[in-house]
């Protein structure tokens, strides 16, 4: 009789110990990547802004092919983006680029 439950118990404690083999910790959740969007806009001046929004700042690409990083800052609604030397303001498709000693050009995403 021990004989028959050192049989029968063996693999049911074999079984119950392979399932608390697994690590019993959830995975950690993955970092979500980092939001990047990109948008052009035709402004009223005959010029054109290419804009890649990162999540702190947008990196604009100008007619002439320089490129100007405006750190994002805090707005109410809409899009509120500066550097020293440029403002990026907006809302939906509208959008206001200024350059220092500029007057404010009206842009529209295309």
């Amino acid at each position: 009789m021990h004989a028959l439950n050192a049989l029968f118990l063996g693999p049911l404690v074999a079984l119950a110990l392979a399932g608390c083999a697994g690590d019993p910790r959830p995975a950690p959740p993955q970092a979500a990547a980092a939001t990047i969007s990109t948008a052009r806009y035709a402004c009223d001046d005959g010029g054109f802004l290419s804009i890649q929004f990162l999540p702190d700042a947008a990196a604009v690409t100008l007619v002439d092919g320089s490129t100007a990083t405006l750190a994002r800052r805090a707005t109410g609604s809409g899009l509120w983006y500066a550097s020293e030397e440029f403002e990026l303001r907006g809302s939906g498709d509208v959008a206001t680029w200024t350059a220092r000693g500029a007057r404010p050009t009206s842009c529209l995403a295309t």
